[in-house]
């Protein structure tokens, strides 16, 4: 931890005396405060001797990175001056003169002064002391200077690795304190700031700091530190600092406001309190400083790789660069245009779908705007067809009438059409332009990125487009003109749009004229006729300007400009390559800067090589715990079909055979291979561990192992570890898996190819590990499984290498070039080929190593491979896949760590919530079972509580409805209620009832309608409301015991967190909750149901038709009532006493709207009531055993329910072992860390 800050310091170093605009976020201590508020005297402090600037107004006039490191010798070094040493009293004129000589005598700037102090009298500190804040410039300054230094203050502490140091004077008020108010700004949290108080001893008397030291009154997380400087006068006369430091101690101890915590107070604590702070601080933000560096470093060598792989020096690299860039600028404009490739969707729109846009929907609404006034256009009819006749008074209408204004509204066509042209045009060369410039979104990725390093060419390109388009727009402009000449030309009113339209007023003209006299009424039919045909025919003309702009634009400007971009303008600027393809002054800076410094910037460290043993030793902890720990570790995984020669690959590295041979599946289990460099040969498995193997007995072992776990057919996803240790391998580690099959074969099960896919996939998908994608090269690269998988699990192919085997066996007169160099599906890590023994070699036992040589005379005298031999064949691909899974495991390291942090702390918490709270005996498991009960109960009334806008809906929408649809049917009731009277009457159906009368002379004619024709029907129809609200009630219950059960089973979002985590680990006490609730909540229903059936019984024995709602209702029909439904039988009318249809009808119509209204008084109590008795007699009752009366049920039983289950045991056990497991993973990775360079 010592070490940490000046590790900081040779980093910040290494930046400064390096000159480039390198952003690095390094932790420090940002000094901040007002003018005059005692910075100064506060650093000097630190130090014991003046060194510092002094004098009236601003003084710090730049910033001053100061870095404190303990030595045995005092000197100081400026970084602009390195290699100097300084005497502590020569710096004040050095920071004075190199101040004066860059920013004058009053300036100030953010350009840092980097000083550094060795002295046995401090301790190892690093600040960067700001200008003070000021509010009025004065002294010929500039007005804003106060704005400025803001603004630089501002910049240091915005960055989240900084403290904020801010020093505030105690002699005037906290609350205008102006560092603190910066402070709180832009630290809202006080997490990064702490408080320094100066000129405690200037306070007025009567008066102390003691609230604010004891951070009571503007909190601050770091809290604040007191100090007592030399006075001015002190200054002036040179007091001694060390004894001012004494003082200050006896200020603080003497002080009745103080001495309590003189201990916390003063300058030496101050020092040693930041060192503490920052060193930290340092070591909380190394990580995410690793991991910024890194991404800085791969930036840069990307940047050089590129450069330095296709360098412009001479004509033909010149002209192949300047073709490539202009191909690329015409593809990113016709992509910008219509991306008819599209893979990836942006945010940003494409400019084509713009301009589909304008074709579609801004142009038609433009010309449709172009409306007539009708009654403008009136007159000019009126005025043209008597100017027309003159003195005559005219049999037919003119046809100038017509054509006239039909032309005029033509024309107006034409402007609006134009000003298009030149919007789409504008739009056409802003894509250009901003393509060329990098402001559309990826475009500047692909061109732009480049071609901004020429700026001639990019001008050039610039202009050459422009004028190109404007000549397209001229053209286009031109033809424009013409149509709306043609169509000014030449009226066609024979188009079969028009005619179809003016077929109706055909004969109106020849009607009129007849009578050979014009009057007003005439003139009047005659404007209003020839107003229709101008619209009609406007309409045709629109269509057609609407339709035919847009494509005179597609074809005129934008294609025409993608023909230019394509082919000549390449033509144009050939003649010009050596001039245009000059670079910037900047870039070629750039280039020669970031070349040299890019090593310098982060280093390489020996620690790198450790890398991949360190990864395996932390697999290996994991794999012989024994445990489910999911550890996302970085790996190469090597994936391909069938014979694709994976083995092969992989025996060649080890220049040894040792993996299973042999038809159909050989590799069943994954076989995670280890290869570690050492001196003496030999192997290890992890299942066996203490026993070492020879090579040749190691196929034997992985082939029984297999079998042991899987017999002689299965496959399975289990790992077998392997580590071979040998002088000829390179530290690599490999997930071999079984390959990809179609077909099964040999008694296999017939989806195992779908079960190997999926083992595959599950390796491949862990974003760590690295797809080794084998393909043979004598099957085509569009079926290759393997890169179908990697594709489509790594879509952008950053994280998949390509191997291509087999190269030896391709068709004469074929090969592989194109793909090893990238061109056919590209992958961001490229392609390696190699040459494996054939089948033949591997049964004689060819030697490996005379394989090797051979593979390497293939490549060296192949004519497609041989410019291209040093990056092809075994040896090559061994060493890359080291230097890439190295470089994999670097960048993903800060990551790792994290992770097992992460799981370490959620093992510890698990452990102390445990630990804290063992279950052991009666009394301890009484206790744990109240309070999940207790819990229980909480999350059920919450849940209730959560699911109460469902219960809501159910009980006022759905009920509602469902009794709603309890519709009665019209003509059923009312043949339900003829029947009802006459079988009340002993009368037969109504057709019939003639006859009786005729043949029985006793039967009743009856004078009043009987009541059973009103309360039979109406009991049916109560009846009928039983059934829904019965599986209402269901429904609900349901509902409430769903709510317990997932409560139990933690199917709650939230809720497991709270009850189920727990209770699940008892699982004799998880069942006999969920039973008794359950049982609780069926009687529940029960008791529901008959009280539902009880008001369903109440209805039917008792019809209230008094009820007041039945009386307001019935009482509008009394009068229908008593003059014919009640009517007596009149003789005088029906001499034969017959019963009417119609008074029949009239008496069915009353009863039946008697029922509707008695029903839906019936209905609605029955919505208000059901809901009501569930909530009392379901969910309040359910809520009340749950928390008071379940407990009782269960505390006879507490010994029996309160027992772990056999995986609980298991887990926590594994708990323990796992903290073990993440901690020894974590010391492992610090102590790789220690060994490498921050």
């Amino acid at each position: 931890m010592k070490k940490l800050i000046p590790v900081i310091n040779k980093i910040q170093n290494i930046v400064s005396q390096a000159g480039l605009n390198v952003e690095l976020n390094l932790p420090q201590i940002v000094v901040i405060g007002c003018q005059s508020a005692g910075k100064s005297s506060v650093l000097e402090n630190f130090v014991g001797k003046d060194f510092l600037p002094r004098g009236s107004g601003i003084v710090t006039r730049r910033p001053l990175v100061l870095q404190l490191i303990t030595a045995k010798t005092e000197y100081a070094e400026f970084l602009h001056n390195a290699g100097r040493k300084y005497n502590i009293s020569e710096v004040r004129n050095e920071i004075e003169s190199e101040t004066n000589r860059t920013e004058g005598k009053k300036g100030v700037s953010n350009r840092p002064i980097n000083l550094t102090i060795y002295s046995p009298h401090v301790v190892n500190l690093t600040l960067v002391d700001l200008p003070g804040l000021i509010k009025i410039s004065m002294d010929k300054q500039k007005p804003d200077i106060g704005k400025e230094i803001e603004k630089m203050v501002r910049e240091y502490i915005e960055k989240k690795n900084s403290l904020i140091l801010a020093v505030t004077p105690a002699n005037s008020d906290l609350a205008n304190s102006d560092a603190l108010k910066l402070a709180q700004e832009i630290d809202p949290e006080g997490l990064r700031t702490i408080g320094v108080i100066t000129k405690l001893d200037l306070m007025d008397k009567g008066t102390d700091a003691r609230d604010v030291l004891e951070n009571k009154v503007f909190k601050l997380l770091r809290g604040y530190i007191g100090v007592v400087s030399r006075s001015q006068q002190d200054i002036d006369e040179n007091k001694d600092i060390g004894n001012a430091l004494d003082a200050e101690k006896n200020f603080f101890l003497n002080h009745s406001s103080y001495k309590h915590m003189a201990d916390r107070l003063g300058t030496e604590y101050l020092q040693h309190e930041l060192n503490k702070q920052l060193t930290n601080h340092i070591h909380q933000t190394l990580p995410t400083l690793r991991e910024q560096l890194q991404k800085q470093l791969i930036e840069i060598e990307e940047f050089i790789e590129k450069y330095d792989h296709f360098k412009v020096v001479d004509h033909p690299t010149k002209t192949k660069a300047m073709y490539q860039m202009l191909h690329q600028l015409s593809t990113d404009f016709e992509a910008e245009i219509g991306n008819y490739n599209l893979v990836e969707v942006r945010d940003a729109p494409y400019l084509g779908s713009k301009i589909y846009r304008l074709y579609h929907s801004t142009f038609p609404r433009d010309i449709a705007t172009i409306i007539i006034d009708g009654k403008i256009l009136d007159k000019q009819i009126e005025k043209i067809i008597l100017d027309a006749r003159g003195v005559k008074t005219g049999l037919f209408t003119p046809d100038v009438a017509f054509e006239a204004p039909v032309k005029k509204q033509i024309a107006r066509l034409e402007d609006p059409s134009l000003q298009f042209i030149s919007v789409i045009t504008g739009i056409v060369d802003e894509i250009g332009k901003k393509i060329i410039h990098g402001e559309l979104e990826d475009v500047q990725k692909k061109i732009t990125n480049r071609i901004s390093h020429y700026p001639k060419l990019r001008a050039r390109v610039q202009q050459n487009m422009s004028v190109y388009i404007r000549q397209c727009e001229k053209i286009c402009r031109d033809r424009l003109s013409l149509l709306i000449k043609f169509e000014l030309t030449y009226l066609n009113t024979k188009h079969p749009d028009f005619m179809a339209t003016t077929g109706a007023y055909q004969q109106f003209d020849h009607d009129v004229n007849e009578k050979g006299n014009v009057t007003d009424q005439r003139m009047t039919k005659q404007i209003e006729l020839i107003r229709d045909y101008i619209t009609s025919y406007m309409k045709i003309v629109k269509e057609k300007i609407i339709d035919l702009v847009p494509k005179a634009i597609q074809y005129t400007v934008i294609e025409a400009t993608k023909t230019y971009l394509k082919e000549d303008l390449v033509i144009d600027l050939t003649q010009h390559v050596d001039q245009l393809m000059e670079l910037s002054e900047d870039e070629a800076r750039i280039r020669n800067e970031k070349a040299p410094n890019a090593d310098q910037l982060v280093g390489h460290n020996a620690g790198m090589k450790k890398l991949i043993p360190v990864i395996n030793k932390i697999r290996n902890i994991v794999s012989q715990a024994g445990l489910n720990v999911e550890l996302n570790l970085p790996q190469i995984v090597v994936v391909g079909c069938q014979s694709a020669g994976k083995s092969s690959v992989l025996e060649n590295f080890v220049g040894k055979d040792f993996l299973p041979r042999g038809s159909g599946i050989v590799t069943r289990r994954p076989l995670v291979l280890q290869l570690i460099t050492a001196k003496t040969e030999y192997a290890e498995f992890l299942h066996n561990a203490g026993r070492k193997y020879n090579i040749s007995e190691v196929r034997n072992e992985i082939e029984s192992e297999t079998n042991r776990t899987e017999g002689k057919k299965g496959v399975s996803n289990r790992p077998i570890n392997l580590t071979i240790y040998s002088p000829h391998v390179v530290n690599l580690t490999l997930v071999d898996l079984p390959g990809l099959i179609k077909i099964s074969i040999d008694k296999q099960k017939p989806d195992i190819g779908k079960e190997i896919e999926k083992m595959v996939r599950e390796f491949i998908e862990k974003k760590n590990s690295l797809i080794l994608a084998v393909t043979p090269a004598d099957s085509d690269l569009a079926n290759s499984d393997a890169l179908k998988l990697a594709q489509e699990i790594d879509p952008e192919g950053l994280r998949t290498i390509g191997v291509i085997t087999k190269l030896d066996l391709m068709d004469k007169g074929t090969d592989a070039r194109d793909v090893l160099e990238n061109k056919v599906f590209k992958l961001r890590r490229g392609y390696i080929g190699v040459v494996s023994r054939s089948q033949q070699d591997i049964d004689e036992n060819k030697d490996i190593g005379n394989a090797l040589e051979a593979e390497k005379q293939f490549f060296l005298n192949h004519p497609s491979y041989k410019h291209m031999a040093d990056r092809l064949g075994t040896e090559y691909l061994q060493h890359e896949l080291n230097k890439q899974l190295t470089n994999h495991i670097h960048a993903t390291m800060s990551a790792l760590r994290e992770q097992l942090r992460k799981q370490l702390m959620e093992t510890e918490d698990y452990i102390e919530k445990y630990d804290h709270f063992k279950v052991v005996d009666y009394l301890t498991k009484t206790k744990a079972m109240q309070q999940m009960l207790h819990q229980l109960s909480t999350d059920f009334e919450a849940e209730i509580a959560n699911l109460s806008s469902k219960i809501y809906h159910l009980y006022h929408v759905i009920f509602p409805q469902d009794i709603g649809k309890i519709i009665i049917d019209g003509k059923i009731l009312d043949k339900q209620i003829e029947k009802i009277i006459f079988d009340a009457r002993g009368m037969y159906h109504l057709n019939i009832y003639h006859q009786v009368i005729l043949n029985t002379t006793g039967v009743k004619t009856g004078l009043f309608t009987p009541d059973v024709a009103f309360e039979a029907p109406v009991k049916k129809q109560i009846a009928r409301l039983e059934e829904p609200s019965l599986q209402f009630i269901s429904v609900i219950t349901g509902i409430v015991d769903e709510i317990g059960k997932k409560i139990i089973h933690g199917e709650l979002e939230d809720v497991q967190k709270k009850i189920t985590n727990r209770i699940s680990y008892y699982p004799k006490l998880h069942e006999r909750v969920k039973q008794n609730i359950t049982s609780y909540i069926r009687k529940c229903e029960k008791i529901c149901r008959d009280h539902l059936s009880f008001l369903i019984k109440f209805e039917l024995t008792y019809l209230n038709t008094n009820h007041p709602d039945f009386m307001a209702t019935t009482r509008r029909r009394n009068h229908i009532s008593q003059s014919t439904a009640y009517q007596p039988v009149s003789h005088d009318n029906d001499e034969n006493g017959t019963v009417t249809e119609q008074r029949m009808s009239k008496q069915v119509k009353v009863i039946r709207s008697y029922i509707d209204n008695y029903m839906k008084i019936v209905k609605e109590r029955m919505i208000d009531l059901v809901p009501k008795a569930i909530q009392y007699t379901v969910i309040e009752a359910t809520k009340i055993y749950i928390k008071e009366d379940l407990i009782i049920d269960l505390s006879a039983h507490v010994e029996q329910l309160m027992e772990l289950s056999d995986d609980e045991v298991r887990i926590r056990n594994d708990k323990y072992q796992m903290r073990e497991t993440y901690k020894e993973a974590l010391r492992i990775i610090d102590d790789l860390s220690n060994t490498m360079h921050y």
